[in-house]
């Protein structure tokens, strides 16, 4: 089964790139939700990142994680499917 396609919008590059910008901005509360997941052509955030982003870092955390499942990782906190700060070149 394929996956949708908002979940798989970017190429690998575009996702190490967004990925990249996103994490400056993972706690801060007034984000622009819009842009992240809409798409915003001011911003140069193309529609579907936040998706894309969301199911990457769910897809990579399963993958490191074989016992655990998606629907389990609804109720975690988001800090815990993030990359470590080493992988994202902090």
């Amino acid at each position: 089964m394929e996956p949708p396609p908002w979940t798989v919008a970017l190429t690998q590059a575009e996702l190490a790139d967004m990925g990249e910008r996103a994490s400056g901005e993972y706690d801060y509360p007034r984000y622009d939700h819009r842009a992240w997941f809409f798409g915003s052509d001011g911003t140069g955030i193309p529609r579907w990142t936040g998706y894309s982003l969301g199911f990457a870092l769910v897809s990579e955390y399963l993958e490191c994680h074989p016992d655990a499942s998606a629907s389990a990782l609804a109720t975690v906190p988001s800090a815990i499917l993030r990359p470590p700060p080493a992988e994202r070149g902090l």
